[in-house]
C-alpha cells in the first residue's frame, strides 16, 4: 500500500507527526484505524490508538513497523529516532532540549 506522507523534517514531536499522517491517508486514501491495525499487525485498534491519543508514547515494536509502511528513506530514520525520543522524555527538559538542538541540524 502506498501511503502519502508530510515531511518529517518538519516535526520536533512523532506522536504530531503521526497524527497528521493518518488524518492525510485517512482523507486521501480511506485509512481506518482497523486497516492501520491489521497493516501493522497489531493486536488491537487500541495499540495504535493510545499512541495517537498521547496515552503512551510509541514502541520500538509499532515504531519499526509505522518505519517501513510509511516507507522513510534511510535518512530520514535517524531523524525519526530522534523526534521519538523527544516524545518519550516528555518530563526530562534537559534531555528534550539536546534533542531538539540536534533536531534543528536537519533541514531535510
Amino acid at each position: 500500500m502506498i501511503m502519502d506522507k508530510p515531511n518529517i523534517y518538519n516535526y520536533s514531536s512523532f506522536n504530531s507527526y503521526l497524527n497528521d499522517w493518518v488524518d492525510l491517508n485517512r482523507q486521501k486514501r480511506g485509512l481506518t484505524l482497523g486497516a492501520l491495525t491489521k497493516e501493522l499487525s497489531l493486536n488491537s485498534i487500541a495499540e495504535i490508538s493510545n499512541v495517537l491519543k498521547g496515552r503512551r508514547p510509541v514502541s520500538d515494536r509499532i515504531l519499526s513497523r509505522l518505519v517501513k509502511l510509511i516507507g522513510f528513506k534511510s535518512e530520514e530514520v535517524f531523524y525519526v529516532n530522534l523526534i521519538v525520543e523527544i516524545d518519550r522524555n516528555v518530563n526530562k527538559p534537559f534531555i528534550r532540549n539536546i534533542l531538539i538542538d540536534k533536531c534543528s541540524h536537519f533541514n531535510g
